[in-house]
C-alpha cells in the first residue's frame, strides 16, 4: 500500500484548515469557549492522527499530564472549599455543627437546582429554551456542523450552573455562591435572579424548609452586592429557658435582656433611647418588662415612674417605684409634671452651657413605663375621654422627642399594636422595639416598622418569650428569646433593690398622691 506523504500539500491544506476551524468555531458561537477548546482539540488530535502518529503520540504524551494535573488542581479546590467550611468554626460549637451539618450540606449541594425550582424560585428563560429547541432539531440533521453544535449546545445548557433543562424548556433559578458553618446550622449565599428580592425567597422559605427536612429556613441579610444569606435553623437554642445567670450585668448605658439566635446577648441602650414592645396576650411582653426592670432596679441615680392601667402588671415593683399611677386622670396628670420636668431641666441645660443631662444624684435618669399603651392613648368612649386621650398623646410625644437630652426615657407596650394605640408620630421617634407574637403582618410592620415582616414574621412566633427586635434603629431585625424570672420571684428582688429608689420632690408639688 502506498503511504501518501501529506507534508507536499502543506502549504495548500493550511489556510483550508485555517478556514475549517473559523468554520467551526463559528458554528460553536452558541456554547461556552472551553467547549469549543474541547471540541476542536478533539479534531486536531484526529488530523494527526491521519497525517503523522508520531505527532499525535507527542501531544498525548503532553495533553494526559496536562488534564491528570487540572483534574486534581479541581479536587484540591473542593478539599478547600470543604476545609474552609469546616474552617469557620471560630469555637468548638461551631465545629461540632460542621461535623453534624455536613450530610446536610452534601444534600443541599447536590439537589440546589431542582430544589430552587421545585420551591417556585425558578424563572423560565424563552431565549434559552428556543435555542435549545434549534440545537435539539441541528443534532438530529444531517450535517456534520450542525449536528456538533447542536449536541455542544445541549450538553452545555444540561451542566449549565443556576439553570434546569426539561425537555426544550431552561429553566433559570437561583446560584448557590457557597455555604459556611454556623452554631445553628449552616448559612447559605445565594445569587438571585436579577427580577428577584429577598421577600421572594422568604415567600418559599417553607418550602425550602420542607425540601430540605429542617424545621426553618431564615433570610437573614440582604448584602450591598445583591447576593442573600440564608441561615438554616437545624438547633434552635431559643427553644430553651433563657435564665439570669445567660446574661451579663446591667450597667447605665445597656440592660441586656435576652440572648440572640447566635448565643449572644441582646441589650436595651438605656440612655437616651426609648423602647417599644407589642405582641398579643401571653406572647412574652410582661417578661421582657421584669427582664429590663431587674437589670435596672440596682442601678443607681436611675428614678422608675409607672403607668399601670390593668392595675396589676407594676405592682410587686411598688417598692422600688418612684410612684406608680393606675388610672387615666392620674397617668394625664403624672404625663404633664414628667413633661415639666423635661422642660425645666432645659433651662438648667442652657444656664450651664450643657447638651444633655448626666444622670447624677441632682438629676437621675427617670424611666416611665406604661404597661398597656392602647388603654392610655385610645381607650376613651366619651368626649371628654377621647380628649384626655388626645392631650396624653401629644403629651408623651413630647416627652419622647425632647426627654433623651434631658435624661428622661420611655418604655412603652401594648398588645393591640396598630395606628390608632400607636400613633406613627410616635414610634418613628422610638428607636428600640421589640416585636412579640403577631397575628398579621400589618402589625408586625406596625412595631417594627414598614415592610419588616418581610424579614422579620413575627406572626409565626409559636414560643412565649421569643421575638424580633430592632435595636437603635437597625435595619437588620434580631430573633431572641427574653430571660425568665418566675413571677413568685418578682417581689423579691423588687424589695431587694427598694434602697435604690428615688424620691422625686417634684411628684408632691400641687398633686394628689398617686391612684
Amino acid at each position: 500500500m502506498t503511504r501518501v506523504d501529506l507534508g507536499q500539500y502543506a502549504p495548500m491544506l493550511l489556510p483550508v484548515a485555517l478556514v475549517a476551524v473559523l468554520v467551526l468555531w463559528k458554528a460553536l458561537a452558541r456554547v461556552s469557549r472551553r467547549t469549543r477548546v474541547v471540541i476542536l482539540g478533539t479534531l486536531v488530535l484526529a488530523a494527526l492522527a491521519v497525517t503523522n502518529p508520531l505527532l499525535l503520540f507527542l501531544s498525548l504524551f503532553l495533553a494526559i499530564p496536562l488534564v491528570i494535573v487540572f483534574w486534581l488542581l479541581r479536587r484540591g479546590r473542593r478539599a478547600v472549599q470543604t476545609r474552609r467550611y469546616a474552617a469557620t468554626a471560630a469555637d468548638q460549637l461551631v465545629a461540632q455543627a460542621a461535623g453534624e451539618d455536613a450530610a446536610l450540606v452534601q444534600h443541599i449541594r447536590s439537589t440546589w437546582d431542582e430544589t430552587m425550582r421545585r420551591a417556585g424560585l425558578g424563572i423560565t428563560d424563552r431565549q434559552a429554551s428556543l435555542n435549545l429547541a434549534a440545537a435539539q432539531k441541528a443534532s438530529s440533521s444531517g450535517d456534520f456542523f450542525q449536528r456538533v453544535s447542536g449536541l455542544a449546545a445541549e450538553w452545555q445548557a444540561d451542566r449549565a450552573d443556576g439553570r434546569v433543562v426539561e425537555g426544550t424548556t431552561v429553566v433559570d433559578v437561583p446560584r448557590l455562591v457557597g455555604i459556611r458553618a454556623g452554631r445553628v446550622g449552616p448559612e447559605i449565599t445565594l445569587r438571585p435572579i436579577a427580577t428577584q428580592t429577598a421577600a421572594d425567597v422568604l415567600a418559599v422559605s417553607d418550602r425550602l424548609a420542607a425540601a430540605w427536612q429542617v424545621p426553618t429556613v431564615e433570610v437573614i441579610d440582604l448584602r450591598t452586592d445583591g447576593l442573600i444569606q440564608l441561615r438554616i435553623l437545624v438547633r434552635d437554642p431559643l427553644h430553651r429557658v433563657i435564665t439570669p445567670a445567660d446574661l451579663p450585668p446591667a450597667t447605665h448605658t445597656s440592660v441586656p435582656f435576652g440572648l440572640s439566635a447566635m448565643g449572644n446577648a441582646v441589650s436595651l441602650t438605656l440612655a437616651e433611647r426609648n423602647l417599644l414592645s407589642a405582641g398579643v396576650p401571653g406572647s412574652g411582653k410582661s417578661g421582657l418588662q421584669t427582664a429590663l426592670l431587674v437589670g435596672v432596679s440596682h442601678l443607681p441615680n436611675v428614678a422608675l415612674l409607672g403607668i399601670d392601667l390593668k392595675r396589676v402588671e407594676l405592682s410587686p415593683w411598688r417598692s422600688r417605684f418612684s410612684r406608680i399611677v393606675k388610672d387615666r386622670d392620674a397617668a394625664g396628670v403624672l404625663l404633664a409634671q414628667v413633661r415639666a420636668e423635661v422642660l425645666r431641666r432645659y433651662e438648667v441645660m442652657e444656664d450651664r452651657d450643657l447638651k444633655k443631662i448626666t444622670p447624677s444624684a441632682e438629676f437621675p435618669l427617670i424611666v416611665v413605663v406604661i404597661d398597656e399603651l392602647a388603654e392610655l392613648l385610645s381607650g376613651g368612649m366619651t368626649r371628654d375621654e377621647k380628649q384626655a386621650d388626645a392631650a396624653a398623646a401629644s403629651t408623651l410625644r413630647s416627652i419622647i422627642q425632647m426627654g433623651r437630652a434631658a435624661g428622661v426615657v420611655c418604655w412603652l407596650a401594648t398588645q393591640k399594636p396598630s395606628s390608632e394605640t400607636i400613633p406613627t408620630a410616635i414610634r418613628d421617634l422610638i428607636q428600640q422595639r421589640v416585636a412579640f407574637r403577631t397575628t398579621t403582618d400589618a402589625m408586625t410592620d406596625m412595631v417594627l416598622g414598614d415592610g419588616m415582616h418581610y424579614d422579620a414574621d413575627a406572626s409565626r412566633i409559636d414560643t412565649p418569650g421569643v421575638a424580633w427586635a430592632v435595636i437603635d434603629g437597625s435595619s437588620q431585625p434580631v430573633r431572641l428569646r427574653v430571660a425568665w424570672h418566675p413571677d413568685e420571684t418578682v417581689k423579691a428582688l423588687a424589695d431587694a433593690s427598694a434602697a435604690s429608689r428615688v424620691d422625686l420632690a417634684w411628684l408632691d408639688e400641687g398633686v394628689s398622691p398617686d391612684a
